[in-house]
């Protein structure tokens, strides 16, 4: 008895409504598959073992990505392969899939859906990742060699804290931090010798 039980292979179990489909990516020990819940199971062709992987993370999307036999890669993108078998594409020109809810990793068929390539592209301007992304052009479209200069002697004299300065000049901390560590704005230098000659006088 104990020694047929060490034999079963171990299964995961599944979610409700759960299913399985088959990815045609194998490597010599492992295949693999992914559910409509997005979730990627590998299965050892020794003894069934089955387990769960997380895959890899790269441009917003979760990826499976193996070497087969042959030592070819072969990569899985989990979102397109979801919507694939598991959500209605309108047309042909519904060429992209995104995430509903912006969580790349929250890949449930629920949360998938075809567009447009111009569906997908309004889609991206209002995504938060967009919207971050302007909230910084801004800051640097706020600022000239000028201004960084005046920030740049506000903080070396110590008086006024980079938050004040953030709120004086309507940019973000981030954007004065940077400012102050020399990742931004790094050429517009302060004139020392000016500025002794004028505290000398």
């Amino acid at each position: 008895m104990g020694e047929s039980e060490e034999n079963t292979p171990k299964k995961i179990p599944g979610a409700w409504n759960e299913v399985w489909i088959n990815t045609n990516f194998e490597t010599k020990n492992n295949c693999y598959h992914i559910s409509n819940y997005g979730r990627i199971r590998s299965t050892s062709k020794a003894t069934g073992n089955e387990r769960l992987i997380k895959g890899a993370y790269c441009n917003k999307q979760v990826l499976l990505n193996v070497i087969q036999p042959d030592g070819t890669r072969g990569v899985c993108s989990v979102r397109k392969f979801v919507a694939e078998h598991f959500c209605e594409c309108p047309s042909e020109q519904h060429i992209r899939v995104v995430n509903l809810d912006q969580d790349f990793t929250n890949n449930k068929w629920v949360n998938l859906k075809w567009l447009t390539l111009e569906e997908w592209y309004e889609w991206n301007q209002q995504s938060d990742s967009y919207k971050e992304g302007r909230e910084k052009l801004k800051d640097i479209y706020k600022l000239n060699p000028t201004k960084v200069k005046l920030i740049k002697k506000r903080l070396q004299s110590g008086k006024v804290k980079p938050k004040t300065i953030a709120k004086q000049f309507k940019v973000s901390l981030s954007t004065v931090n940077r400012i102050m560590n020399g990742k931004r704005w790094a050429e517009v230098e302060l004139d020392e010798d000016k500025e002794e000659g004028k505290n000398n006088k």
